[in-house]
């Protein structure tokens, strides 16, 4: 399988620059660019393809291309929390651009390591482009939803990297030889939600 192309970042952060602030007990702005550095990597890390929990939280929007039509027509995307295919796209034999009618396909199901989108039975796959290593493209949207919907763990945990972020500018302490590690408390909060494979 391809790895997955994020094409439409989320439109906001799931924790804003106020509640980290506030988190921080640090009410003057002088410093929000750092703060809004620190809300992007504690996000990263959590968030996508390459994220801890391999999983996307605030609605965004991803495609993924394939070698062919899968197997017994069935999909797998590689996050859970799809909301909606929103196209799937092919280079049919001439190597010209098409398009699968939207009624083509259902409705994104939950699978154990993602969602699953199936090609309905009834309708004809047409043949693909011989010049293409990945003659199909599926764009799709995914996520909780918008920053309420992120559960609050993760949304806390985010808070509680962006404070140690915020507290240990370097990666060790002065006068220290070992690594700052992480809140454990970080780490016990996102444990549900990590997408587990199988």
């Amino acid at each position: 399988m391809f790895h997955p192309r994020r094409i439409l970042p989320p439109a906001q952060a799931p924790v804003s620059l106020t509640e980290a602030r506030a988190h921080l007990r640090y009410d003057d702005t002088d410093q929000d660019g750092a703060i809004a550095g620190l809300i992007a990597a504690a996000t990263a890390h959590l968030d996508g393809w390459s994220g801890a929990l391999g999983r996307c939280l605030v609605t965004q929007t991803w495609a993924l291309d394939l070698a062919g039509w899968p197997c017994k027509r069935h999909i797998l995307l590689p996050f859970p929390d799809c909301q909606a295919v929103a196209s799937i796209a092919y280079r049919d034999a001439d190597d010209a651009a098409q398009a699968l009618a939207s009624t083509a396909w259902s409705d994104p199901l939950q699978h154990t390591t993602g969602s699953v989108v199936q090609l309905f039975p009834d309708v004809d796959l047409p043949a693909l482009s011989p010049r293409r290593i990945a003659p199909v493209t599926v764009t799709f949207t995914v996520g909780y939803g918008g920053i309420d919907e992120v559960p609050p763990a993760i949304r806390q945990a985010i808070l509680l990297m962006v404070g140690d972020m915020f507290r240990f500018r370097e990666s060790a302490a002065p006068g220290a030889f070992n690594a700052i590690p992480m809140s454990a408390t970080v780490e016990a909060l996102i444990a549900p939600y990590r997408r587990v494979l199988v």
